[in-house]
């Protein structure tokens, strides 16, 4: 792996759930993308710098998600011809072709939780081939060039502050027969990850959820939880076998 599990991880692995009862929850920017797609457009696109003081009172806890975001987005400024273009040069992390695999292989449900926006979500996916998973995330009125973050998920009670409320969209789109398995790394993933049967995580999500003691299996990118998984579950053919004896 490219990373070495720990003692603590290992002892945490054996919590995760069968495939056969998994569902699963993942995060979209700075989890399969690479770089987070949202700060990109504002270090580019907005008028001048006040972002950065936006952002280091969400980072200190004073504003939630929400607040963060519509401030900053009201500092946007991008014209109709590189609305799109603005993102071309988003890299997916590459292990979620192998993570995407291993769900299908397995049957799991995969949705999309994000605090992102769906028109770059859904482009970014495109331009790399990734159709069909469910996404639940903020979205944009336009006119050119200001954008303004619409938040139909929201949910004044979540636990961050955040735009999009993952926890109660979780409950929204889950089954309440399956158990939830969570891929995150940032602040507003903390709500849903915290009411997930089990974790993966890194960045802030880390660092909330080791200060709150919450247990997690920590990852560096998407290749480490493939093998995560593939070490518990089996491959395929494995999982196969185990389950035709089991008849």
């Amino acid at each position: 792996m490219n990373k070495q599990i720990s003692v603590k991880e290992k002892k945490y692995t054996d919590s995760m759930p069968e495939a056969e009862i998994s569902q699963l929850w993942i995060d979209f920017d700075g989890t399969i993308t690479k770089k987070d797609t949202l700060d990109e457009l504002i270090k580019n696109y907005s008028i001048d710098n006040s972002w950065e003081l936006i952002e280091q009172r969400w980072q200190s806890g004073f504003i939630g998600s929400r607040q963060c975001l519509e401030e900053e987005f009201a500092l946007l400024r991008i014209p109709k011809s590189k609305l799109h273009k603005a993102i071309e040069n988003i890299e997916v992390d590459e292990g979620i072709f192998e993570l995407l695999k291993i769900m299908r292989s397995h049957s799991i449900p995969v949705a999309i939780l994000s605090d992102g926006v769906d028109i770059f979500i859904k482009q970014i996916l495109k331009n790399n081939g990734i159709t069909g998973m469910p996404i639940r995330s903020n979205t944009i009125a336009y006119n050119d060039p200001y954008l303004k973050l619409l938040c139909p998920h929201s949910n004044p009670k979540c636990d961050v502050g955040a735009a999009h409320c993952k926890c109660s969209s979780m409950y929204a789109l889950g089954s309440f027969d399956k158990r939830s398995i969570y891929i995150g790394d940032g602040l507003s993933d903390y709500c849903a990850a915290r009411h997930s049967d089990f974790i993966f995580a890194k960045g802030a999500l880390a660092k909330r959820l080791e200060k709150e003691n919450i247990p997690f299996c920590e990852f560096n990118d998407l290749s480490d939880v493939s093998e995560t998984l593939v070490e518990i579950w089996g491959t395929e053919e494995r999982s196969a076998s185990s389950l035709k004896r089991s008849k």
